[in-house]
């Protein structure tokens, strides 16, 4: 209840992703704890941490995309206008071979992306 209590006051203080992270820094301390036979349960078992903003979507006004793709160098250039047109990650642009890319029907076959399942993604004209 202390530790839940410190919780609530610390984040009318700070930050809840500050008071997020001090809270895990409590909950290792207390499991070490625990494993260490120091205290018999984690009292910060059931402690529930602040909730955190809703993170903030944002994308390139023309004028700002254009600026990027001028900055890059040749090379570079296809590759960010790739990301930028697709939202792929850099791991798929950089592990995409030839015969992922399909452009009679405008699209990539991704075969493993990061949670391990594949995913086709569509090709828009600038992908394209």
């Amino acid at each position: 209840m202390d530790i839940q209590q410190y919780v609530t006051e610390a984040s009318a203080q700070r930050s809840a992703s500050s008071v997020q992270k001090e809270l895990v820094v409590l909950k290792h301390l207390f499991s070490q704890a625990v494993e260490w036979e120091i205290i018999p349960v984690s009292l910060a078992l059931g402690v529930k941490a602040p909730k955190l903003p809703a993170g903030r979507v944002r994308y390139l006004q023309p004028t700002e995309l254009r600026a990027l793709l001028e900055a890059c160098r040749d090379g570079l250039r296809e590759i960010v206008a790739l990301a930028v047109s697709t939202g792929m990650r850099r791991g798929e642009i950089i592990n995409l071979r030839y015969l992922d890319v399909d452009l009679s029907n405008r699209r990539i076959m991704l075969p493993q992306t990061k949670n391990g399942d594949g995913r086709g993604v569509y090709l828009n004209d600038m992908a394209a």
